[in-house]
């Protein structure tokens, strides 16, 4: 079983909103660069 100390919260809510937002800023922002480089790069595979 598991023991219950006194003074450790117990199911306070957290907010995790900023964290979900830096974490998909961290995976979002490098993938949005890559798109964009790959878009730029395009037009020299095909010649143009």
């Amino acid at each position: 079983m598991t023991e219950v100390r006194e003074g450790m919260p117990v199911n306070e809510p957290t907010n995790r909103a900023p964290l979900m937002v830096l974490a998909w800023l961290w995976v979002l922002a490098p993938f949005g660069y890559g798109v964009y480089e790959l878009l730029v790069k395009i037009p020299a595979l095909f010649g143009s």
